[in-house]
């Protein structure tokens, strides 16, 4: 079972309001995504 609990994203827009959201998947299904994060870089 492999558990990632961190992502490196690259190439991102700077200086752009950018939103994030993190869901699961597995044997069960997708979950719901979570609530958007909003940053700029």
């Amino acid at each position: 079972m492999a558990l990632d609990t961190t992502m490196t994203l690259i190439e991102q827009q700077q200086g752009e309001s950018l939103e994030y959201r993190v869901l699961t998947a597995n044997k069960a299904g997708t979950s719901p995504a979570s609530n958007a994060i909003a940053v700029v870089l």
